[in-house]
């Protein structure tokens, strides 16, 4: 249609049960063999957070309690509105809504398994977190309801990483040392904490590699919680209850990486078992470490690919004939064949 029609009539804007803003959310489904053909569902509310699983989207904003009301009525709480939408068939349609107590730190904070959707969020405000407490919804009718929930993780603390394991949730606070919780989710109306690792430092993201292990890429710190640069740290996870660290390898002194705040960053090969991780120092210069993860969790620093400048937007892209492209600032910086490394 002409750039001037509307995606859809005012009337056909649905609203949740408990309004959380004025805006509109639209969702557009899009068929590329047919690009006019667009299916529209839009709901009244904010979203600044977006989830996806196969058949479910979600798209989240955070209430922090501040403005008129909480001038009025005191201090409120942070909150966060939640709205499910289908995404299977044909079309899209709006499902549910519903509201988590507390701030969700990014979209690997939820997950969807067996109909069920699980949250993990921090209460209390961000420079006074309270705890951690991981939320379990069902679809009611238009509603999404709390079906259980386990709280007291990282208390004062906020979350740094969560990954998702089917019935197991691991997360990560911090504020001194790292807590790494282990949650079982067996039963979605009683979940309950397995396991807690408390080590320095912290991971920010968390990737599965196989055989029950766990890669971290995050900051190592003193007991303190002073931060002294970028850190890869391997978890075995073989027992739930009793999560341990394998090896930790230091990525430099004062330096931060990109994966610490975007995921899309970081690369892993799997066959080669090698990961790549971009990392800057204070001082503006800039690489991509290159480590191999053994099969009993070993870490070793293969190579280091220096960059030009700052390295928060430099990808490693795989391609064909087992390269990988290592680009930054819109350009490739260097093809590497990963089985000379």
């Amino acid at each position: 249609g002409r750039i001037d029609e509307p995606l859809l009539e005012c009337t056909l804007v649905q609203h949740p049960a408990a309004a959380s803003a004025t805006s509109t959310i639209t969702v557009l489904r899009i068929d590329p063999s047919q690009p006019a053909d667009v299916d529209v569902t839009a709901v009244s509310a904010d979203g600044n957070l977006v989830y996806s699983s196969l058949d479910r989207l979600y798209v989240a904003t955070t209430d922090w309690g501040w403005g008129w009301q909480s001038l009025r009525d005191g201090e409120r709480q942070p909150t966060t509105a939640i709205h499910a939408f289908s995404v299977d068939g044909t079309q899209t349609e709006y499902v549910a809504s519903g509201t988590v107590a507390g701030t969700v730190p990014d979209r690997w904070a939820f997950s969807e398994y067996d109909g069920n959707l699980r949250v993990a969020s921090t209460l209390g405000q961000v420079w006074s977190p309270r705890e951690t407490v991981v939320t379990v919804f069902e679809e009611d009718a238009d509603r999404l309801s709390v079906v259980g929930s386990v709280g007291g993780l990282g208390e004062n603390e906020q979350i740094h990483a969560v990954r998702w394991f089917d019935e197991v949730a691991v997360i990560v606070t911090f504020r001194q040392v790292d807590p790494l919780y282990t949650v079982d989710l067996g039963d979605p109306t009683s979940p309950r904490v397995l396991g807690e690792l408390k080590i320095p430092g912290f991971s920010e993201y968390l990737h599965p590699i196989g055989d029950d292990l766990l890669l971290g890429v995050g900051q190592d710190a003193t007991n303190q919680g002073q931060l002294r640069g970028s850190q890869l740290s391997t978890f075995d996870l073989t027992e739930l209850t009793d999560v341990t660290r394998l090896a930790t390898l230091g990525l430099g002194t004062h330096v931060y990486s990109a994966v610490e705040e975007d995921s899309r960053a970081f690369t892993y090969l799997a066959d080669q078992r090698l990961a790549f991780i971009p990392v800057s120092d204070w001082s503006g210069g800039s690489e991509v470490a290159v480590a191999r993860v053994d099969d009993q969790g070993r870490l070793d620093l293969v190579t280091t690919i220096e960059l030009s400048g700052w390295g928060g937007d430099a990808r490693v892209l795989p391609i064909e004939d087992d390269r990988v492209a290592v680009v930054s600032h819109g350009r490739v910086v260097q093809l590497l064949d990963v089985n000379q490394l």
